[in-house]
């Protein structure tokens, strides 16, 4: 990153650049962007941030050296003040500095941070450098991108480099920022998901032609293989046979053999793995099953191999030209023509060969440019251009013509070479031969292809018969059918299914059977309760599911009822064999359509509601809760759990629109307290067995009471146990490592985080008990600091050993234990987003154990009290007791005032900085005030004004230099001869100035100041010399 090297000097930098702004005064409206580093990357990255009207915050260990190389609007500074101005921050930094940023975690919470590194190699360490920075931070939202742009691509513009930008990451806000910036940036921003893909990202940079290597492998093998085919047969072959040497022809002629046979072989390659690939679909019926993976590699290949053999193709027509300029073929023609002349030939013109010629040069010259097209349109911006059916025309069509005349150049080249003996060297076929057994497979192949059939339904009646028979014309099986379809859904080819009415008919078929329709197209119809028709009732069913994805479906699926015919669905088992479907059979089309249904739900809300869907789905719940048959839900027999599943996926789709309509409908009718009911049931069964079932229901539950609850305290207030159950299930999640990261970085409404929320909890939950609190939230009781209203109430009641005393069912009646249990797993140190309230408030529940505990000993010491009279050492033991707990107190409230006049003195110190600035800025509007009033006075008075004018004129006229006259001599300027010498140290010495000039000892004499012992011995030593 810091590698790369910038485009111009540093000097530059500061000189041409200035984009919105003026003087250097930076805009206040402008988003302030941080980068964390200042190298090359860097640099380049912040030129790009101001030119699109960013203003920008560097970072760096050394600013003052690193201001020198940016731009004067540039903020550059320390690496806190920098991370403190700005909430986006570029990480321009390499991995192993990472670390550097610790002391800044608490600053990082809740910011974005943008990891622009790459590493050297790929898969250099276990985790990508994105992964291992959010190991270090994990609040802060850490996403991967801009690793692909150079410093170079930064600073010259997209329109000189690639304009993608790969970005991933784990929160979905912070991706979507970071593309917005990308847009900004003038760059096309693919998002690529989870930061999971970060990996890939940063080997992006890192690969050398991947696809180019398996193509380039096979053209050298190719290459090397007809070469020495072509040495053997027409260098050796003659040495061995006629002692004839022709290893003149191998940097010539036989490369020039090679060329084309490796040229065509590559096209032809192109163009047979498509045959193959096609011959493997008719083999085993069906194109959507997987290619093994050479043929996969070979088919993402072809366009490599198409350019190989352009370029290898493109070589042979330079190398053909040069023949004729080759001294050995002057002397092959000179033979020629001694020889004609002495078998007196006055007329050599041979018909046939002057054909053959011909041809073979205008099928090569076509065939050139038909490779040249070729390779012309697979080139980005030329493919761009062109639509699908463009595309395809020219790669598929003119290719096989270009292979066809390529293969014409071929055969006339050979003519009938191929049948003489003569060619046959060490019995082995001519080159040519070898370069048309390839392209001719592959254009037979090409011509006796299976043409592409296209499916047609033909739905017959029979109205004598129950059953209906749906026939294909050209591949059997309904089933099929339906699976295309399904394929040209997911495909996002609805569109065509809209158009044909297609899709309506699916539709029809599949809810013909549970809602009547009077529709002509089913009359009749009947389904036989096979295996066939229950498979193709499934298929049915996902298709709905699939049609639901796209916007424009919800009219055509609220017209055909799709909604009762999936409700049909939402009712228990009463006997087995129901409606002529096995039990097993029933409860999977029933958890097909309720999963279909929470897919459609959402929008189809109205009809949801009209139908009555959230009575139903209640009644459902309240049965699943029950025992009964189940085949498919985890458990077995007496067991619902995949119906309790799929039915409260319903609910939170529904609850996930946030409509009021449909909340407002579950909670009247007792929605709440059920769902409550669920959660016990779900939790019950955790304990004994953990499963990512019950996990789901569990998660599903909360939800949609979350939701239920969120806007209505009456709610909120009306079930009491809502809040202990969440907690407790929170403490229950806790024991998963990864569930405290996922707490930490949860922010809820103005960017609360989870440990405020929890200390507000602790709060209202002390309020609620009348716990002792002064107005800054300090303990005031040190003997008993959380001791409720009703605990100080209580008289001291002797129980038994076996009977819980009230400090301990005290923990059990309200939520304080499981929130200091939660923060135990959290830790209390470093937590994000709390104020001083909140750190006083968290010093009480980091020392609620120790106070729960004096709790429990100053109840037993008032027992002993009550029942005995301890002796000495018992009771100066029961009052050190006693006196822990009362210290223990006291600590925290002295910490808690420490806390409180902190944030006091912070504040005051924060008005007085306010309260400069204030005065500052008014001190300065006076000096304006006074400076205008003394414009108005200056300008205002004719008497003044001229007054000021002389005045400026006297300025001006004793500015000026006064002449002073000459009374002595005057010498001219001009000196014929004046040399003067100066030497290195302090003695100058004067060799011809005429002495009438200098008044003074002729030349030689020592004119330094301060040393003239030195001088005179300088100058004697001059003399001596």
């Amino acid at each position: 990153m810091e590698s790369i090297s910038m485009m111009g000097s540093p000097k530059n930098l500061n000189e041409t650049f200035l984009p919105n702004v003026a003087n250097g005064i930076k805009d206040a409206s402008k988003v302030t962007i941080g980068i964390i580093g200042s190298g090359d990357f860097a640099k380049s990255l912040t030129i790009r941030l101001i030119r699109c009207g960013y203003h920008v915050v560097v970072g760096s260990r050394n600013p003052k050296h690193a201001a020198e190389f940016f731009p004067h609007v540039v903020d550059v500074t320390h690496h806190e003040d920098a991370v403190a101005k700005t909430n986006i921050i570029f990480v321009a930094i390499h991995r192993e500095h990472y670390t550097s940023l610790w002391d800044l975690k608490h600053l990082l919470a809740g910011k974005i941070l943008i990891d622009v590194s790459n590493n050297t190699r790929v898969d250099q360490y276990p985790d990508s450098n994105a992964e291992y920075l959010a190991s270090l931070f994990p609040d802060s939202l850490i996403v991967k991108g801009f690793n692909v742009i150079s410093a170079w691509s930064l600073q010259l513009g997209p329109k000189d480099a690639s304009r993608q930008v790969y970005i991933c990451s784990n929160n979905v806000q912070a991706r979507h920022q970071v593309i917005e910036l990308a847009h900004k940036l003038r760059f096309i921003p693919i998002d690529l998901g989870a930061l999971s893909s970060s990996r890939e990202i940063e080997n992006l940079p890192l690969r050398l032609f991947t696809l180019w290597k398996g193509p380039v492998l096979i053209a050298i093998s190719l290459a090397t293989f007809f070469f020495i085919y072509s040495f053997i047969r027409d260098v050796i072959h003659p040495y061995l046979r006629h002692q004839q040497s022709d290893f003149y022809k191998i940097p010539i002629e036989i490369v020039n053999k090679t060329l084309p046979i490796v040229a065509i072989t590559l096209l032809s390659l192109v163009y047979l793995s498509g045959l193959i690939a096609a011959a493997y679909q008719l083999y085993y019926g069906t194109k959507y099953r997987r290619f093994p993976p050479w043929l996969d590699n070979w088919l993402q290949c072809r366009k490599q191999l198409g350019l190989l053999s352009f370029f290898f193709a493109a070589v042979h027509v330079v190398y053909s030209l040069c023949l004729p300029m080759r001294r050995s073929e002057r002397y092959l023609f000179l033979n020629m023509a001694y020889q004609q002349v002495h078998a007196n030939v006055e007329n050599s013109w041979n018909e046939e060969e002057v054909w053959r010629i011909e041809m073979y040069i205008s099928f090569g010259i076509m065939s050139l440019g038909l490779l040249s097209l070729l390779a012309v349109t697979s080139i980005p911006s030329v493919n761009s251009a062109l639509n699908w059916r463009e595309f395809s025309f020219i790669q598929s069509t003119l290719g096989y013509v270009a292979l066809l005349i390529s293969t014409f150049h071929v055969l006339i080249y050979g003519w009938k070479r191929a049948f003489e003996e003569e060619y046959y060297r060490f019995y082995t076929p001519p080159n040519f031969v070898l370069a048309l057994v390839l392209p001719s497979i592959v254009i037979l192949g090409y011509l006796m292809r299976v043409p592409s059939s296209q499916v047609r339904i033909q739905i017959c009646y029979q109205p004598t018969s129950a059953n209906y028979k749906i026939q294909m014309a050209e591949l059997g099986g309904l089933a099929e059918t339906l699976v295309l379809s399904l394929a040209l859904v997911e495909n996002q080819l609805t569109e065509k299914l809209w158009e044909s009415g297609f899709a309506k008919l699916l539709i029809v078929l599949a809810t013909f059977n549970e809602v009547k329709i009077p529709n002509p197209l089913v009359k009749g119809l009947k389904l036989a309760y096979s295996y066939e028709d229950f498979e193709m009732k499934k298929l049915l069913f996902n298709i709905i599911g699939v049609l639901s994805k796209n916007p424009s479906a919800a009219q055509l699926l609220s017209e055909s009822d799709v909604m009762p015919a999936l409700l049909y669905y939402v009712k228990p088992n009463q006997k087995p064999g129901f409606y002529d479907w096995s039990a097993a059979q029933y409860e999977e089309l029933q958890l097909h359509a309720i999963a279909v249904l929470a897919a459609v739900a959402h929008v189809l809300i109205d009809k949801y509601l009209s139908c009555q869907a959230n009575t139903l789905l209640l009644v459902f719940l309240e049965w699943c809760i029950g025992q009964g048959n189940s085949f498919h839900g985890t458990g077995g027999r007496g067991s619902k759990l995949a119906q309790m599943r799929y039915s409260l996926r319903v609910l939170r789709s529904v609850a996930s629109i946030y409509d009021d309509a449909v909340n407002l409908n579950l909670c009247d009718q007792g929605a709440i307290s059920q769902l409550l009911e669920i959660l016990r049931y779900a939790a019950n069964k955790s304990k004994r067995k953990e499963d990512a079932i019950l996990l789901e229901i569990q998660a599903d539950t909360l939800f949609i009471l979350s939701v239920l609850c969120e806007k209505d305290l009456h709610r909120k207030l009306k079930e009491k146990n809502l809040c202990n159950i969440i907690l407790r299930i929170l403490v229950e999640f806790c024991g998963n490592p990864k569930t405290t990261l996922h707490i930490n970085t949860w922010r809820g409404e103005k960017a609360q985080t989870a440990a405020s929320l929890l200390i507000q909890l602790w709060r209202e939950e002390e309020l609620e008990l009348g716990v002792r609190r002064d107005q800054y939230g300090r303990i005031v009781d040190m003997k008993r600091p959380i001791a409720s209203s009703f605990q100080r109430q209580q008289k001291v009641i002797p129980v038994p050993a076996s009977c819980p005393s009230f400090a301990i069912m005290e923990i059990s009646e309200n939520m304080r234990a499981k929130l200091y249990s939660l923060f135990c797993k959290l830790g209390f140190e470093n937590l994000p987003g709390l104020s001083t309230e909140d750190f006083v408030t968290l010093a009480i529940i980091r020392r609620y154990i120790d106070f729960k505990v004096g709790e429990v000993w100053s109840e037993i010491c008032a027992e002993l009290k009550e029942e005995f009279r301890p002796i000495a050492s018992d009771e100066d033991a029961l009052e050190s007791i006693s006196k822990v707990s009362e210290d223990t107190g006291k600590a925290v409230n002295a910490l808690q005032t420490q806390l409180i006049e902190s944030q006091l003195h912070q504040e005051i110190q924060e008005d007085n900085q306010t309260y400069r600035k204030i005065r500052a800025t008014h001190k300065q509007r006076e000096i304006i005030n006074k400076s205008w009033e003394n414009f108005l006075t200056r300008t205002s008075t004719y008497e003044a004004l001229k007054k000021a004018k002389k005045l400026q004129e006297k300025a001006i006229e004793a500015s000026r230099s006064k002449l002073k006259t000459q009374t002595g001599a005057v010498h001219s300027t001009n000196i014929e001869g004046l040399h003067t010498t100066i030497g290195p140290g302090r003695l100058v010495t004067v060799e011809s100035t005429p002495r009438q000039f200098i008044q003074g000892p002729p030349a030689g004499t020592d004119l330094a100041l301060g040393r003239p012992s030195f001088c005179k011995g300088a100058s004697k030593k001059d003399q001596k010399r």
